[in-house]
């Protein structure tokens, strides 16, 4: 949603592959505007996801930091997009598990990143 309350992006579980995917729309539209898919090998535990405008390829790719809460969103020449990790106080106190720092670079569509920390959290069942 934004400041006055109106739907930005939807948000649809598919089932229809060993996985899912999840379809985000934009509103008044029929088809996605994204997709996140999981790739990555199940029996290694790898916690990456594509995420995919409109083609076959991906443009950004969510990658899981092992062992932490938290994940970031890469483009395809491997720069930062959106940074999630726990927050921690001044004096290095970490919060609870469901208190996080989200940091997006300049000139990145925030709803969009929002949208996908959304997805995320859905996906890895923390929301």
């Amino acid at each position: 949603m934004d400041l006055h309350g109106a739907i930005l992006f939807s948000l649809r579980k598919k089932k229809l592959t060993l996985f899912g995917y999840w379809n985000g729309y934009k509103m008044d539209e029929e088809t996605p505007y994204f997709q996140v898919k999981k790739i990555g090998n199940l029996f290694t535990g790898d916690l990456n996801y594509d995420i995919i405008f409109g083609c076959d390829t991906y443009n950004y790719r969510i990658i899981a930091l092992r062992g932490k809460l938290g994940f970031k969103i890469i483009n395809t020449e491997n720069r930062l997009i959106a940074e999630v990790k726990q927050k921690q106080s001044s004096s290095a106190v970490k919060f609870g598990d469901d208190v996080l720092s989200l940091v997006v670079e300049p000139h990145v569509d925030h709803s969009l990143v929002m949208a996908l920390v959304t997805v995320y959290g859905l996906i890895r069942h923390m929301l």
